[in-house]
């Protein structure tokens, strides 16, 4: 199984140990330019852990108590894969849901 490790702002992200990545990619039309297609991930859970709670407290103002954030920022981000680079893109915070007292971020990632 692959290991997955996403770095955004210098941060190595926390991630579940059962993490799996769906990755979608689009190719380009090259006869109308116009229409620029991205490519992006499916919505990738992240846990509410130290360093997790930390980086989005920082870049995406959350406060985890009223569970506001910012939904317009978007950091570069990457994914690796057994420590191969196999995307290369924007991170956006999507939700957080908070149940129990225990965090948990969904987060999106779009192609550059």
């Amino acid at each position: 199984m692959n290991q997955y490790n996403i770095i955004s702002n210098g941060v190595s992200l926390k991630t579940y140990d059962d993490l799996v990545i769906n990755l979608n990619y689009n190719l380009e039309n090259i006869e109308d330019i116009s229409k620029r297609v991205v490519n992006w991930s499916k919505t990738i859970a992240l846990p509410g852990d130290a360093v997790n709670n930390k980086f989005f407290k920082h870049i995406f103002d959350v406060n985890i108590d009223a569970i506001t954030f910012n939904p317009n920022k978007k950091v570069p981000a990457i994914i690796n894969s057994d420590d191969q680079t196999i995307f290369k893109g924007y991170l956006q915070l999507t939700e957080i849901f908070v149940n129990q007292g225990e965090v948990e971020y969904n987060i999106d990632i779009f192609g550059a």
